[in-house]
């Protein structure tokens, strides 16, 4: 996350929490050496009190979960 971004990713991340609004997780990479790289969205979620239940990449049961009631990525149906 770039320094001048902190301040917006901040505003949208508590207006999802305000809301309920699920969010996921990424390091956002621009080059391979970022990839996985989360320490500061999760220190921003963490400074926000954001709530661990509203982000689906936590795990990959809510993840699934989340996809499967929202999509059709796991049918067979073609879009």
């Amino acid at each position: 996350m770039r320094p001048q971004n902190i301040p917006n990713c901040r505003k949208i991340a508590e207006i999802c929490k305000k809301i309920g609004a699920p969010i996921v997780v990424s390091s956002d990479a621009h080059s391979e050496a970022e990839v996985a790289r989360f320490g500061n969205a999760l220190k921003l979620l963490e400074e926000i009190d954001f709530p661990e239940e509203l982000i689906l990449n936590a795990s990959r049961e809510r993840l699934d979960a989340y996809l499967e009631k929202h999509t059709k990525v796991f049918s067979r149906e073609r879009y």
